[in-house]
């Protein structure tokens, strides 16, 4: 009885070890858009997620970063309208199964849909 009782336990840590790793080391897709959206003016941003070297980003382009976890961070460097250059840093949180895309302008103006998710790819 004692040995059935260690292997069902084992099992459980098991699983939970499993679903915790899974949760934790599961890679999505980050797509940052800098396309025109609502009228919102476009600028040149720097970007960079999770503390990695920051990249520039132009107008009209797309770029992806693949990340892992389930919260990040995103920071943006731009230009404001009087030409200092000002960081702009948000948090986000992507359940496991999910990518999202983030829109640019939407952010830089505090737009409450800077962010959507995206099917799986």
């Amino acid at each position: 009885m004692k040995i059935i009782r260690n292997w069902v336990c084992l099992i459980i840590v098991l699983i939970g070890i499993a679903v915790a790793l899974f949760i934790t080391g599961k890679q999505h897709s980050v797509f940052l858009d800098n396309k025109q959206e609502n009228g919102y003016s476009l600028v040149e941003v720097s970007y960079s997620i999770d503390g990695s070297k920051f990249k520039k980003l132009k107008p009209k382009k797309k770029a992806m970063v693949n990340v892992k976890g389930s919260t990040h961070k995103i920071n943006l460097k731009f230009k404001d309208t009087t030409g200092n250059e000002t960081v702009l840093e948000r948090e986000f949180k992507i359940s496991p199964l999910d990518n999202v895309e983030i829109s640019i302008p939407a952010l830089l103006n505090d737009d409450a849909k800077w962010i959507e998710k995206t099917e799986q790819r």
